[in-house]
């Protein structure tokens, strides 16, 4: 069960790769950053009740997401890419 007034933690890891990809929208943050970056993305939530009691993810849960914000525009677009022709 979810306690009150928190999520599941994937709208939080995606709150998060939205950060990055504010953050570096064409170059991304890097191949495999997300986990490494997301406690630093963390700590600019502060004491965001919304933040508190999930274990820090490994992935953002949503591939394109996470394609945006590690690769930036040119590696969502691929990512996109291969979903369309597919």
């Amino acid at each position: 069960l979810v306690a009150p007034n928190k999520s599941s933690g994937r709208d939080l890891a995606w709150t998060i790769a939205g950060d990055m990809i504010k953050d570096r929208p064409f170059r991304g943050v890097g191949e495999a950053n997300f986990a490494v970056l997301y406690g630093k993305y963390l700590e600019a939530h502060g004491n965001d009740q919304r933040f508190l009691g999930f274990p820090l993810p490994l992935t953002a849960h949503n591939d394109y997401l996470e394609a945006f914000a590690e690769k930036g525009v040119v590696g969502f677009l691929g990512a996109l890419g291969v979903f369309i022709f597919l």
